[in-house]
């Protein structure tokens, strides 16, 4: 085993309204890294998983980790609490039933909004999420 510094590789899988959701994106992600034999994670959310129900088992057949990106994408700090548990309830339900696997408890704040707010957290972890931040962004969002 390595010892050396290692990177984890994630990808949020956003609905086709979000500007970097180009179509095809999302094959030629997976394309590589079959490719390359890397596995990565992808938060999805729950609507582009609708939107996209074969990609999204293709992402867990092929042997990727799936975490919950929410169901609307909505910043979680300006949701109620109750608002906030029924997202992330329903992207977890949503994305469980579509992908085959259950993304908890990987969860990835939309724009990192409440990343670092105790009150998100504390809600994540009562449904069993841990948030995964990031420590690298690409802007891949900018035009």
């Amino acid at each position: 085993m390595n010892d050396g510094p290692r990177v984890a590789l994630t990808f949020d899988a956003e609905h086709p309204d979000r500007p970097a959701a180009a179509p095809g994106s999302t094959e030629r992600i997976l394309e590589a890294l079959g490719r390359s034999r890397a596995r990565t994670t992808f938060f999805v959310q729950a609507r582009w998983a609708m939107a996209n129900p074969t990609l999204v088992r293709r992402i867990a057949d092929e042997g990727h980790l799936i975490g919950n990106h929410s169901t609307y994408h909505a910043r979680m700090t300006l949701l109620s609490d109750d608002g906030l548990r029924a997202d992330v309830r329903q992207a977890g339900e949503t994305i469980a039933e579509l992908a085959g696997v259950d993304p908890r408890p990987w969860f990835r704040c939309p724009f990192g909004d409440g990343h670092d707010d105790k009150r998100v957290l504390r809600a994540l972890e009562e449904l069993g999420y841990r948030n995964v931040h990031w420590h690298v962004q690409t802007q891949d969002w900018e035009p």
